[in-house]
């Protein structure tokens, strides 16, 4: 809980620059103004509690009401609020969730909740997913919060969980590659076998023959996997053509 509460309150600090024209300007997702981030982190946030609300009662309860179509109808409302609106937003939605976190019987943390992208599992994983997608969407804000100043224990955390999502990420067809992702600074390596089929993904051994490699630090790594730069705007050292490991967008992996 205390990786999450932190990095709430950097997200917070960082929003102090927030006004209402930085709030309509672009976010690093696609078709997102920074507006439209603060009032998903937000929704995200009620949905959590929505959910663990439902443990409670001893019922699985909706993330979102009306399912991805009710997701999106209420970010979209949320988002046109000015500044001090999207702030007050995400405090109060976040603080809500901070405090049944705190209220949650033990015995209770082991019951099953259901994310509308994550599917099923035990509420005490809700946790780490609102960390982390706190974390992606810190960067998305593009108000001067990069990767690189993401906590070593997320970047290494977060990477390998990532790579094992790559094969229901891939292109539904293209040519066969084989592709090694290289961490420079001890958070692994990792080997992507793609036929143009199906995909899979193993930890590297010594002399295994690629297509494409990819060697960066562990935080470039991970945002060129979410789709956030190109290899081109990352630390990375890339030998043999990136594209050809084309992959579906992931904005929000953890729900």
């Amino acid at each position: 809980m205390a990786h999450a509460v932190a990095c709430y309150q950097a997200v917070m600090d960082t929003l102090r620059r927030l006004d209402d024209a930085a709030a309509r300007g672009p976010s690093l997702l696609p078709g997102w103004s920074r507006g439209h981030v603060v009032a998903h982190m937000a929704r995200h946030a009620d949905g959590h509690l929505r959910m663990l609300e439902g443990v409670q009662r001893g019922a699985t309860a909706q993330q979102y009401p009306g399912g991805a179509e009710g997701r999106a109808h209420e970010i979209h409302l949320a988002a046109s609020q000015g500044a001090d609106q999207l702030l007050d937003d995400l405090r109060r939605s976040s603080e809500a969730l901070f405090a049944i976190w705190e209220d949650l019987p033990d015995e209770l943390w082991d019951e099953p909740t259901r994310a509308l992208t994550a599917g099923e599992r035990p509420a005490r994983e809700l946790v780490r997913a609102r960390w982390w997608e706190l974390e992606f969407h810190h960067v998305d804000l593009d108000l001067g919060f990069t990767g690189d100043r993401w906590p070593r224990a997320f970047v290494h955390a977060a990477l390998p969980r990532v790579l094992n999502g790559v094969p229901r990420r891939r292109a539904k067809a293209g040519a066969a590659t084989r592709w090694l992702v290289v961490s420079d600074d001890g958070a692994g390596t990792w080997l992507v076998e793609d036929d143009g089929a199906e995909a899979t993904v193993h930890v590297a051994s010594p002399g295994d023959a690629a297509d494409v490699c990819l060697t960066g630090p562990s935080w470039a790594l991970l945002l060129w996997l979410m789709g956030r730069h190109p290899a081109s705007d990352v630390p990375l050292a890339v030998v043999g053509a990136a594209e050809t490991a084309a992959l579906l967008p992931d904005r929000f992996p953890y729900g």
